[in-house]
């Protein structure tokens, strides 16, 4: 394969970070994919990627998350061994800001435990799309809370079994304080289930 660069524009959008390769303590290059604001892709034929420090960003840039970025875009193209070209847009940010955190913790807690049988990843990240936002993710901790299934089954990929198996799996095993802290805290999801598996919902009681 090889990659063509042709061109350099003024880039305004929301990406969605698909995974990320760190070059050192601070560098970083990411692949993304152009998104709205409700996390739906917009562009499926063009490769994006975002090349920046974290430290630029403000904060660790992390798989899930979703950023509004303004700086500039390196048009260019890829070519496979098949002849297959695919654009390429390789943004250098000057201003970004974090539209909606990554939801690792739920997605990790939701997909390893037994409680949530049959929710894998691609589902898990489904409630994360439909519930995040800005804010964050309040409106899927309060379905979870208040055992809104017909809220969760609205969902994609989310059928009325899914919903109730895991509103029944949180009522038993979950915890919206706990998962919260560990967000806030920047804890990694190993950890905390590590933690949380000891805790329970006394998690945050019993660290602080």
């Amino acid at each position: 394969m090889t990659e063509e660069t042709s061109g350099l524009l003024e880039f305004e959008g929301l990406l969605r970070i698909i995974k990320v390769f760190n070059l050192d303590r601070d560098l970083f290059n990411a692949t993304c994919t152009l998104v709205d604001s409700a996390g739906n892709i917009l562009d499926r034929l063009g490769l994006y990627y975002l090349k920046s420090s974290h430290s630029l960003m403000g904060q660790f840039v992390e798989e899930g998350q979703i950023w509004e970025v303004s700086g500039v875009r390196w048009i260019g193209k890829l070519i496979t061994e098949s002849n297959y070209t695919r654009p390429t847009n390789t943004v250098e940010p000057q201003f970004a800001t974090i539209l909606r955190p990554s939801g690792k913790h739920l997605i990790w807690h939701l997909t390893h435990s037994k409680w949530y049988p049959g929710i894998g990843k691609q589902k898990a990240t489904s409630l994360i799309d439909s519930f995040g936002n800005d804010g964050g993710f309040d409106a899927l901790y309060r379905a979870l809370d208040e055992e809104n299934v017909s809220a969760l089954a609205a969902a994609p990929l989310i059928t009325q079994w899914d919903a109730e198996a895991i509103i029944q799996g949180w009522k038993r095993h979950g915890s919206t304080n706990a998962l919260r802290w560990f967000d806030d805290k920047g804890i990694d999801p190993v950890i905390a289930r590590k933690v949380f598996e000891f805790h329970g919902a006394k998690t945050v009681e019993a660290i602080e």
